[in-house]
């Protein structure tokens, strides 16, 4: 489990069911292996079920692990983690230093490889 910050507002089935709605139906799924179109089909008493689980992390201040582990990074975010620009990431990748997936017109990186080349990285 991982700390929160600060408590937030409640959820709402209303607002959660709004939010649903607006999510584009070819997302990708989440960290928790739901699509959004998925999420949708769920009966109102398993939303206000996922709602309390939220809720029930919130109050603890605590979320499982499983739900923070990012597996891929946008390759503007891993430039931007690394310090580097894009062509640098482009070169990294070229050199079999990252792993790079494409997905349509997007580059995506893998959070392993980021973290290998990091931890090869000598330090000051």
């Amino acid at each position: 489990m991982v700390r929160c910050a600060a408590a937030r507002p409640a959820i709402q089935l209303d607002e959660l069911k709004h939010v649903l709605k607006c999510l584009p139906r070819r997302k990708a799924p989440g960290l928790d292996h739901w699509r959004p179109g998925e999420l949708r089909q769920l009966p109102d008493e398993a939303l206000r079920e996922l709602i309390d689980f939220y809720h029930a992390c919130e109050a603890a201040g605590r979320w499982p692990q499983a739900l923070r582990q990012v597996r891929v990074a946008l390759l503007p975010t891993a430039a931007n983690a690394l310090g580097v620009g894009r062509s640098s990431v482009y070169c990294l990748i070229k050199a079999g230093k990252l792993e790079a997936i494409k997905i349509g017109r997007r580059t995506l990186l893998t959070t392993a490889s980021i973290k290998r080349l990091v931890h090869a990285a000598p330090s000051n």
